[in-house]
């Protein structure tokens, strides 16, 4: 096993607020493991690809932790893993699962500008706007 097989190797400087590595060079910010992945490499990072983290740990910057993938490959390591934050899980959620089945299951329309989502907005504590949302699929659809 070589030393690049090891440890993390975290990022000392600024961090985002996503807490990936920031730097900047020449006036452009840049985050540090997609910088260094391109360093270290010594190719580009072709348009639309992400570099993704074997070890979920967004500061590391060791190159034997970091692996180019398509934002849908991004998107199922970080489900497979464990760190989707949907529905309840999100710290800003509104609703719980079983609200959602429940505005579901009572929302009516009759027309564009006539639906109980006022009444059941009041209810629930949330804007008019959610109950739409979450009636007809756009948000909270995984439930």
């Amino acid at each position: 096993m070589s030393y690049l097989d090891d440890d993390c190797w975290e990022w000392p400087g600024r961090k985002s607020g996503g807490g990936y590595g920031i730097m900047k060079r020449k006036g452009i910010t840049y985050q540090a493991h997609r910088f260094l992945y391109e360093m270290w490499s010594g190719l580009p990072i072709p348009d639309g690809m992400c570099v993704c983290h074997r070890c979920d740990n967004p500061p590391c910057v060791n190159p034997s932790h970091l692996f180019l993938g398509t934002k849908a490959d991004n998107n199922l390591d970080r489900d497979a893993k464990g760190r989707t934050f949907r529905g309840p899980n999100r710290k800003n959620a509104k609703l719980t699962d079983d609200q959602v089945r429940d505005v579901r299951r009572r929302y009516t329309r009759t027309s564009y500008h006539n639906s109980n989502a006022p009444e059941l907005a009041e209810e629930y504590g949330v804007s008019r706007s959610l109950i739409n949302q979450v009636a007809s699929g756009r948000a909270r659809n995984h439930v």
